[in-house]
């Protein structure tokens, strides 16, 4: 059944988002990922991967999302230079000026 699950439900879903074909291992880390990028609190995720202790869930089955790292940046940007425009808006503020 569970085999039938990752070849019928799951590895189908994943190829369809971009993802390619998974396994249960890969899985559980995408699983883990989503939960941390989604700020679901690691003692939830814990649980949810039946890990005895939340260092295991963080350390090695969760990743940051791409997105995230990107987020994270710009908000830093913001928050230590926030009169300073960003190039795309200088471009186009300097281009509507003339």
């Amino acid at each position: 059944m569970v085999i039938l699950i990752l070849a019928n439900v799951l590895q189908p879903a994943a190829e369809a988002a971009g993802l390619g074909r998974v396994t249960w291992h890969q899985f559980r880390h995408i699983h883990s990922s989503l939960l941390n990028d989604l700020k679901v609190p690691v003692k939830i995720s814990q649980e949810h991967l039946g890990h005895a202790g939340i260092s295991r869930t963080l350390n090695i089955n969760t990743h940051v999302v791409d997105a995230s790292h990107r987020k994270a940046i710009e908000t830093l940007e913001r928050a230590l230079f926030p009169t300073v425009p960003k190039s795309a808006e200088s471009t186009d503020s300097g281009e509507s000026d003339s």
